[in-house]
Formats: structure tokens, sequence, C-alpha cells
């Protein structure tokens, strides 16, 4: 599954004065009426003692060569004066979240590993703009991980490096606290980022992988135990595809619109008999998919007719029908005919309909389900409170430490496009408090 983090210093705008005059003689007066002109002996140079150029000392743009050190003279948080296009995208990880504005990466909350994208380990409840990037074309977020696509089609990532996520080729690293390019990426048209690994979609439907790949889920037959690969290597026998989703398995759809998953698959994951999924198997009775996502131990997936099918655990009724065990093979989520994409969770599901609204079901332990109620399971499918005319939905199904995620979306609006909501404990909602939320607020901090 997956989702942001700082920043540019602007220059100093010296005005022009202009001076009125009714003469050069300083010692005449203006008589009631007489007409002001602007004096043309001012000045054109500005006074010496305002510069008008950046300290060679702080840097406007940052090198991804840049050692890891907090530089105290670059501030992390951004003021950007100048008019950005509307927010395009939105990520959530575990404990933070990136938004996409007009090429440049935003985010805010947890900074534990640098997730945030600035020179800096402190957390920040309001947006801080990743250092140094402004070709942005895709952002992604997951547990202390951030990365961003760019228009070239190239990759750069940031925080935590424990697993190789990185992909730059050391196992195990320092975190990165600015972008770093992933060496060998080239033609990337999609990203996401999984429980310690990160996989890339290419022109051609080919998909590449690196990472952690103790659960298999890096799709190469290898795998298990400690094993990790710090740079990326493609998954073999996959091809045609046209979406990826990532947690602790991997599942994608083709463009025939069947479903392949992989990885884990300890409580039926994959849908598959094979425990565990070495390499990508084809989810049975699952067939025009559009969308996939996965979460703890479940997948789920979107079909053309507005179905949505959901396959694994169930014993806290994320697969949107009453509590049980497991279910294989995927069976339809009772009443839904009109779903477009999901965001999927740790526990439960999010399911954006036609219509622009949102629902949800599965457990709400910190008020993910957004209906205005805090603590609450819903095997069935619950209406978020307030929210219409959605056009993106994202959310991310957290490690097993993290209990409780938060989910954010995107109103098809000028004025208020990006609304969060659950989980709150870094500010990553967005909204410049620390306060779990049961319904959508505005991130209204968003520059």
């Amino acid at each position: 599954m997956g989702a942001m983090r700082g920043g540019s210093v602007g220059l100093w705008a010296v005005p022009l004065l202009a001076v009125a005059a009714c003469s050069t003689n300083a010692t005449h007066s203006c008589p009631d009426g007489a007409a002001v002109d602007v004096a043309v002996s001012a000045p054109d140079v500005v006074d010496a003692a305002m510069p008008d150029v950046v300290d060679a000392a702080t840097p406007d743009v940052v090198d991804a060569a840049m050692p890891d050190v907090v530089d105290a003279a670059m501030p992390d948080v951004v003021d950007a004066p100048e008019p950005l296009a509307p927010v395009s995208a939105v990520a959530a990880g575990t404990l933070h979240t990136c938004a996409l504005r007009g090429g440049r990466v935003f985010c805010w909350g947890d900074n534990t590993a640098g997730q945030l994208g600035v020179p800096t380990l402190t957390r920040s409840i309001t947006p801080v703009e990743v250092a140094g990037i402004r070709d942005a074309a895709e952002v992604a977020a997951d547990g202390n991980v951030s990365c961003a696509r760019h228009l070239d089609g190239t990759i750069s990532c940031w925080g935590q490096s424990i697993s190789g996520q990185l992909g730059t080729g050391v196992p195990v690293g320092r975190d990165r606290v600015l972008p770093t390019r992933v060496p060998g990426i080239r033609d990337a048209t999609a990203l996401v980022l999984g429980s310690g690994y990160t996989c890339v979609l290419f022109l051609g439907g080919t998909v590449s992988c690196w990472g952690s790949n103790r659960n298999h889920q890096l799709g190469d037959g290898m795998g298990g135990g400690e094993t990790e690969r710090a740079t990326a290597a493609p998954v073999p026998g996959l091809n045609r595809v046209v979406q990826l989703a990532a947690g602790q398995f991997s599942c994608a759809v083709r463009e025939d619109g069947k479903v392949l998953c992989w990885g884990l698959n300890f409580v039926g994951e994959t849908a598959s008999a094979t425990a565990p999924t070495r390499t990508p198997e084809e989810v049975p009775g699952v067939s025009n998919a559009v969308n996939v996502g996965v979460g703890s131990g479940f997948g789920c997936a979107v079909v053309q007719s507005g179905q949505v099918y959901c396959w694994g655990d169930n014993r806290l009724g994320q697969l949107g029908d009453r509590p049980r065990n497991l279910r294989m093979p995927p069976e339809p989520v009772p009443g839904i005919t009109d779903a477009s994409r999901l965001a999927v969770g740790w526990t439960n599901t999010c399911a954006l309909r036609r219509n622009g609204t949102v629902i949800c079901w599965g457990q709400g332990a910190r008020g993910e389900l957004g209906n205005g109620t805090l603590e609450q399971t819903s095997p069935t499918p619950v209406a978020v409170t307030g929210l219409d005319n959605v056009v993106q939905l994202s959310g991310f199904a957290p490690v097993s430490n993290v209990l409780a995620n938060h989910r954010c979306a995107l109103r098809r609006s000028d004025t208020d496009r990006l609304w969060c909501w659950g989980y709150n404990s870094d500010g990553q909602l967005g909204d410049g408090t620390m306060t779990d939320r049961a319904a959508p607020v505005r991130a209204s901090a968003v520059p």
C-alpha cells in the first residue's frame, strides 16, 4: 500500500520607493491643491543595508548528495509566497502525510526518520516543503518513508533505510533526511510503498521492487528470514500491469482485469493455497478488476460493475460482512455496486463511490471510519460524514506496532480540497492539532 515533507528560502522582496515632491528645493512647500509629481531625481539603487542576494550559507536548492546533517541555518517550515496550483494528490503514511502541489511536495506529521524531507528530525504539525523537488508527478508515503516520482520517470526517496527500501544500494544504512534519486530507474509511471519495500510500475506494464523480502513481497521466488534487496530488480513473469498495491504482501491489476498477488499468505492474504506465495499468482473468482488494495491479512478489489470483492482475514469485519475467521475465495461486499477505488487500512477498508461520496467498514480504533464515532467496529459499510465531490482517496495499512491509521481525501474544490480523519498522534491530519478526528476535518494548514 502506501501517500508529505524542509524547504527553500525565498529572496527578500525589496520594494522600489517613489518620492513625491513639488520641486527639488527642500525648503519650498506645496500650495493647497497643487499637483504632486514623482521626483525624477529619486535614486534607482536599493539601499545597501538591504541586500538582494541570499546568503550563500542558506542554499535554496538541496543537492541529494548532501550529508544527512541538520543545518540549523535552514528552516524546516517554508513560506511559499507565490501562488501555487491546487493540491493534486495526497498520500497517507503511518504517522505522516504528504501532498503534491504544483510539482512541489509538502509533508507533515512524524519525522522520526526524516520522512518529511527536511534537514531536521523534528515533527511538524503544519506542512513543510520537501527540499529540492520542483517536478514531482506523484507522491507516496508508507511507514517512515516517502517517495516522489518525477516528470522524467525517475524516483526520489527519503526517510528510513533499514531494509534498503530507499533503493540506494545500501541494505542497512543511514536514514536519508533529504530526497535521494534511486539509481537505474527510468520511465516509471507509478510507485507504491509497502512494509519495508518499494515497487514501481514502468511503461509497458513491467514491475520492479526493492527492500525487505522477508515475506516474499518482492515476488522473485526468494526471500524469507532477514532477506532484503537494496537495488531494484524486476518481478519475474509480471507484465501488462496497470495498477499496484503494497503492504505486507503485494498485488497487481493486469490490463485484462486479472488480479495477481504474492508474498505473505498466513491467513489467505493472496487468496492462494500456496503459503507463502513466492511469485505472483492469480486471485480466483475476480475478473474485470480496475483497482486493488491490501491490508493486514486481507485484500479487496473493485471490478468494472462497481462491486467490491474481498478475501482473507475477516475477524474485525474488514471484508464488509459479518465477522468470521477468513474468507476464500473472494466474495462481493453486500450492497456496493458503485465503487471506483479503494483505500485499505490495517483492519478497515474505505471505498470511493462514483457519486463522490465515501463509505468505510471494519475496525475504527481512532475514528478511521469517518462516521463521527471513535472506537467503533462496523462489519457493514457506513457513510463518511459530510464528505462529497471526492476525486481521490488515500490510506495506509501500517505495520503491526501501529494499529491505528488515518485517511485523507481530495475534493473537487478550489478552496477546501484536502480533508483527513482518524488517528492524529503527530499532527498527520494537517489541521494544526494532534487530536484524533472521527469525522473529516479540513487540512487548512496546507500552503
